[in-house]
């Protein structure tokens, strides 16, 4: 008779555990975790592939500063610097929310206040050198 108990209590045991690992497993299945808007569409992936292009090339452009015109035009570093936080700020919400059109749209903007910025420090940088050759003629 005790016997019996002890399966009894053994198999209400053995379904209590399997009954948690089933729910643990099915709760931390993976999900669909987007990071960047190239997980979202394949439209967006390409927009945002055409964008980081314009941005690297404009960067190229620009580079190397020399230390005179890193000091001269920080102002436009610094807007750089801010609109990067900004966009990893918008890349985490991205990452939590989900997609999002409001999101999206201020990642996409960002590029374009990116490239805005970098056209105006070449634009700067491309003045302060016609200033220095007319000056020096």
């Amino acid at each position: 008779m005790q016997s019996n108990w002890f399966w009894k209590i053994a198999a209400v045991f053995l379904f209590g555990v399997l009954i948690t690992y089933g729910v643990v497993k099915e709760s931390t299945k993976q999900q669909v975790v987007i990071v960047t808007l190239a997980d979202i569409s394949k439209d967006l992936r390409q927009q945002e592939a055409e964008l980081k292009l314009i941005v690297d090339k404009k960067w190229e452009e620009i580079k190397p500063l020399s230390a005179a015109e890193k000091t001269q035009f920080q102002f436009l570093l610094d807007e750089l610097n801010e609109l990067d936080k900004i966009y990893n700020t918008y890349e985490k919400d991205l990452y939590e929310i989900g997609k999002n059109e409001q999101i999206i749209n201020a990642l996409l903007d960002y590029y374009e206040k990116k490239i805005r910025i970098l056209n105006r420090l070449s634009l700067e940088i491309q003045k302060q050198k016609n200033h220095e050759k007319t000056v020096t003629l």
